[in-house]
C-alpha cells in the first residue's frame, strides 16, 4: 500500500513522544513514549515501538502519507561558531560531536544570523521513519522545528492549511533537512562508507597485511623442510 497522492501528513517528534496529523485526520494525535521503550532519546525496545506505533494507526485509522518530521529543541543538541573553516573552530566542533552521548550522531549546518551545527540521534528518527514506512508511508523530509517556524503549541493545533503550507515550502529549505543528499557534515566526522576510497585504502591494507604473513608461513614451511631434509642425509650418512 502506497500513500495517497493527495495524502500529506506531519509528525513533531520531542523527547517524551510525538504528535500526529494527516490531511485525512480530523484532529491532532499524541502519543507518550512508553518509558520502556524510548528513554532520553535512545529507543530501548524497538520491536514494542512497532507494536504501539501499529496499534495507534489502526485503531485511529490513519491512511498511508508522505510526511514531514520536525524535531523539537529538546532532541536537538546545538554548537554555535562563525568560522567553519577555521582549525579552531573544527577543534571545538569535533570535541563537541565526541562528547555526544549516542552511537550514531546525525548533523547539518544551519546559516542564518548566528551558523551552528545542529546534532541529534540519528537512530531515534530513523526507527521511526523506518516504522512508518513499514506501514505504507514515506518520509519525505526531518527538519528541527525551528525551521519550519512551529513549536509544541502550533503542533498541537495543526491544520490542514498550515500542513499544506509546510508542505509547499519544504523544497526551498531542505538543505535543512537531514534526509538531503546535500546535509553538510564537519571534517573529520563524516561516516565512512564501505566503497569510499578510503575505505578501499584501509582493505588494500589488510590485503598486503595478509599477503605477506601467508609469504613468510610459507618460508617458514620451506625452512623445516631443508632442516628436515638435512638432519635425514646426516642420519643416513652415520
Amino acid at each position: 500500500m502506497s500513500p495517497q497522492s493527495n495524502s500529506i501528513g506531519f509528525l513533531y517528534l520531542d523527547q517524551n513522544g510525538l504528535l500526529m496529523f494527516t490531511s485525512t485526520m480530523p484532529a491532532v494525535l499524541q502519543f507518550a513514549f512508553p518509558p520502556d521503550v524510548v528513554r532520553d532519546l535512545e529507543v530501548i525496545n524497538k520491536q514494542l515501538l512497532q507494536n504501539e506505533l501499529q496499534n495507534l494507526i489502526k485503531a485511529n485509522n490513519i491512511q498511508p502519507s508522505r510526511f514531514v518530521i520536525a524535531l523539537s529543541e529538546n532532541v536537538l543538541f546545538e554548537k554555535p561558531f562563525h568560522d567553519s573553516k577555521s582549525p579552531d573552530t573544527q577543534k571545538e566542533i569535533q570535541e563537541f560531536l565526541d562528547n555526544m552521548p549516542f552511537e550514531h550522531t546525525a548533523t547539518i549546518i544551519f546559516e542564518n544570523a548566528e551558523s551552528k551545527l545542529i546534532a541529534t540521534n540519528r537512530d531515534l528518527y530513523q526507527t521511526l521513519s523506518h516504522l512508518f514506512e513499514q506501514e505504507g508511508s514515506v518520509v519525505d523530509y526531518i527538519f528541527p522545528s525551528y525551521v519550519l517556524g512551529v513549536d509544541v503549541n502550533q503542533a498541537l493545533a495543526m491544520t490542514k492549511d498550515r500542513l499544506s503550507e509546510i508542505y509547499r515550502r519544504a523544497p526551498s529549505i531542505r538543505q535543512y533537512s537531514f534526509l538531503t543528499d546535500t546535509t553538510q557534515q564537519p571534517q573529520g566526522h563524516a561516516e565512512q562508507k564501505a566503497d569510499s576510497p578510503q575505505a578501499k585504502k584501509e582493505d588494500g591494507k589488510g590485503e598486503k597485511t595478509s599477503n605477506t604473513r601467508t609469504f613468510v608461513l610459507v618460508g617458514v614451511f620451506v625452512l623445516l623442510l631443508v632442516v628436515l631434509a638435512v638432519a635425514a642425509f646426516l642420519s643416513f650418512r652415520k
